[in-house]
């Protein structure tokens, strides 16, 4: 069983990998956009769910897009 969790897992693409440096490059790219951050955009632009966005945040990049929002 493990096995095949592992095949159907790398099938639908978990081992595409949403990272901090990741997410942290996509909110610079919305901020040099002019659009404020929100991780429903965050969400549509790494092809991800909002949710994979939420797990995926620290507190130091939730502070740092508070800050980049109000830069806008």
């Amino acid at each position: 069983i493990k096995d095949k969790l592992s095949i159907v897992g790398s099938l639908i693409g978990r081992s595409k990998r949403i990272t901090e440096e990741k997410i942290y490059l996509a909110m610079l790219d919305i901020n040099d956009n002019g659009v404020k951050i929100t991780m429903q955009y965050l969400a549509n632009l790494l092809g991800c769910s909002p949710r994979t966005i939420h797990r995926n945040i620290s507190k130091e990049l939730k502070q740092e897009k508070t800050i980049l929002n109000e830069k806008i």
